[in-house]
């Protein structure tokens, strides 16, 4: 048969075309036809051997083709030498690296080794930066030796899928956005990307912040926001939610001079906002403008009544009187009057999760402190009750009632604690953290130097005690994390300052000096004379625990000179009762008896029946009650208390309030020695 055409003129085989249909044959199994469509340029053959198309499983399981393609130009050869470093070149025509990048779309050089059946690759772009590195201005060449070293395996396979997927996508968005442009609201809006195809436009960023912007700042990430508000071009702050929604953003974030302009921006044009939205522009715009001097307090204040009425708002306005008027009353019913308030807040018809969490919190600050400085007192009156007494088993029941009062505030912590975090509501959650963190502290500190100053009994920690410590400062060290975290300046500040309080307690100064110095510097950036003001104070009055310190050693003091007052008060009131005795008790008509509690039944004159009512300070109201009295019983009058508003032994040693008591015993005792209203001895 070799006979039969050796003489025959045949077309000769070409190894060019073998070598490439030996490349084809083994190049389309490597890509797996669930994922790809491969495409044979057939006909004029430019320089491009295929087009492959993507084909994408969507969630419904169902396959779909994209149109995101790309662009191979396959190379073969059998006789090639390799280069020492393992990899192949092959001179690549720079007529044909232009065609490539002329697509638009990815495109790459695949090479296959025949001895060795192995396929390499790169990606024109790739060429193209190696080509620009190499470029010689004054001279252009015809062609460029690539260098294959990149395997083409599976893995490189599926890196090329993502980078035409992506590259399709980036493009299909880009046209869009172009072809729409034209129809826009705001046709200043700029689109731009960066080079890992990521698009930034204008108008999406507007969108998102102005739909979702409140509402993460609400979640304590407002950093977020600013960081997405920086991506977009100067033109997109033009709207007056846009506006108001980064100046929360800063506002939160500590950056008040850029609150301030933001908010500014949104005041101009705020017939575009909501009722609802005005009235939170004018609380924070009020705010910012006070924090800078701009406006005065007074001005403030009536801004502040104004929104009080208001539904949303004007219930964290309520919050913040009912503070502020707390604060400010020093009458026995303060904390009644701001309790009431703040259930009233939390039961209101327009109360969202949020002013009730907050209102909550704030409620249990309260109440924390109050059960706090109440825990002092009565550990006072124990102490003096035992002295008296001498009998240590007084304070057993009183242990047990302080104990339950701290369990019980503990046990609606946590609550607030649990709730706070099944709303993923973090920001809260820590917030109530530094609540329990601060009156667990001054509890513990409290109690320890209260003991220290009655008997030394706990002078060195139990260790109960410093678990509990420990306990408070890794959920501080938490909070600091937190706070510093999310860029909420002013409760970072809070919680490095409690941080500093506790490791001062435990004596770990060198830690403490540390936070102190991080409480500075933040409060050096963001400027703030209110935190400035703290920082001041806390410095010269010292921590919480100085300042009980302080105040037990000046209470001991005032307690050593009442004390001696008191006995010089009890020995002349008894020289006024041996005097008196002296006197023969003349039986006198027209005398009226009265029992003053605790010291005894008196007797005056009835014509000085005025006289008696005005030194005991009987409330003008009760008076004609004490006109009737007297005649038909003896009336008896608590004068531990400074004014009589009833008949009776009111709370009876209950109302004892120390040396102000004995100072009005002692008045009242020698007023009527010098008058001559003498004690009765028949009862």
């Amino acid at each position: 048969m070799d006979d039969f055409f050796n003489e025959m003129q045949l077309p000769f085989a070409n190894s060019n075309e073998e070598l490439e249909t030996i490349s084809n044959n083994a190049f389309k199994p490597l890509f797996d036809i669930k994922k790809f469509e491969i495409r044979a340029e057939i006909e004029k053959d430019k320089g491009i051997d295929f087009h492959i198309e993507l084909k994408l499983q969507r969630s419904d399981g169902k396959s779909v083709h994209t149109n995101f393609r790309f662009a191979i130009q396959l190379k073969a050869t059998e006789n090639i030498i390799k280069n020492t470093d393992g990899s192949f070149s092959k001179q690549i025509e720079l007529s044909n690296v232009n065609y490539l990048l002329n697509t638009g779309m990815p495109a790459y050089y695949v090479f296959y080794h025949i001895p060795s059946k192995t396929f390499y690759y790169e990606n024109v772009n790739n060429f193209l930066v190696d080509i620009q590195s190499k470029e010689n201005p004054f001279k252009t060449q015809q062609s460029y030796s690539l260098r294959f070293e990149k395997l083409l395996d599976q893995e490189a396979i599926n890196q090329i899928y993502q980078e035409v997927y992506k590259k399709g996508k980036f493009q299909r968005l880009i046209n869009e956005k172009i072809t729409l442009r034209p129809i826009s609201a705001y046709s200043e809006d700029k689109i731009s990307f960066d080079s890992n195809l990521n698009i930034t436009d204008d108008a999406d960023i507007r969108n998102a912040i102005e739909l979702v912007g409140l509402n993460l700042v609400n979640n304590a990430k407002w950093k977020s926001v600013i960081a997405y508000h920086k991506k977009a071009s100067g033109n997109v702050a033009i709207t007056s939610l846009y506006n108001l929604v980064i100046g929360l953003a800063h506002y939160y974030d500590g950056n008040m001079y850029e609150a301030l302009k933001f908010l500014r921006d949104a005041e101009r044009q705020k017939r575009d906002l909501s009722s609802d939205m005005k009235n939170h522009l004018l609380y924070f715009y009020a705010a910012v403008r006070y924090f800078f001097g701009m406006i005065s307090e007074v001005e403030f204040e009536r801004i502040m009544v104004k929104l009080e009425s208001e539904q949303n708002i004007g219930l964290y306005v309520k919050l913040e009187k009912a503070k502020k008027d707390y604060l400010d009353k020093t009458s026995d019913d303060a904390f009644v009057i701001f309790t009431k308030a703040i259930d009233e807040i939390i039961q209101s018809p327009n109360a969202d999760e949020h002013i009730i969490i907050n209102a909550k919190r704030e409620k249990l600050l309260y109440e924390g402190v109050n059960n706090n400085m109440e825990f002092v007192r009565q550990c006072c009156i124990v102490f003096a009750m035992e002295n008296i007494s001498f009998d240590k088993s007084i304070r057993n029941e009183f242990v047990k009632e302080i104990i339950q009062i701290h369990i019980d505030w503990t046990d609606k912590v946590r609550e607030l604690h649990t709730d706070a975090l099944n709303k993923k509501d973090f920001f809260s959650y820590y917030n109530s953290i530094l609540v329990e963190v601060k009156i667990k502290y001054q509890f513990l500190s409290n109690l320890k130097i209260l003991f220290d100053t009655q008997e030394k009994s706990i002078s060195k920690m139990t260790s109960e005690m410093k678990d509990q410590i420990e306990t408070l400062l890794e959920k501080i060290n938490r909070a600091v994390e937190y706070f510093t975290e999310v860029g909420h300046v002013e409760n970072q500040a809070v919680s490095l300052s409690l941080q500093y309080e506790i490791l001062h307690f435990i004596n770990n100064f060198n830690q403490a000096e540390i936070s102190l110095n991080e409480l500075e510097r933040i409060i050096d950036i963001y400027e703030s004379k209110e935190l400035r003001t703290k920082l001041y104070l806390l410095k010269s009055r010292g921590t919480q625990h100085e300042s009980f310190i302080d105040f037990m050693a000046e209470t001991s003091e005032r307690g050593k000179r009442n004390h001696e007052l008191m006995n010089k008060f009890g020995e002349e009131m008894k020289k006024m009762d041996e005097d008196e005795r002296i006197e023969a008790d003349i039986a006198r008509k027209g005398l009226l008896n009265i029992h003053l509690f605790p010291i005894g039944i008196f007797k005056f004159p009835k014509a000085e029946l005025e006289n008696v009512l005005e030194v005991l300070n009987v409330k003008e109201d009760v008076k004609d009650k004490f006109r009737q009295l007297f005649g038909m019983i003896i009336p008896v009058i608590n004068i531990l208390n400074e004014s009589v508003e009833c008949e009776g032994y009111a709370n009876g040693k209950a109302d004892d309030q120390g040396i102000i008591s004995w100072q009005n015993i002692y008045r009242i005792r020698k007023h009527f020695y010098e008058n001559k209203f003498y004690r009765s001895h028949s009862f």
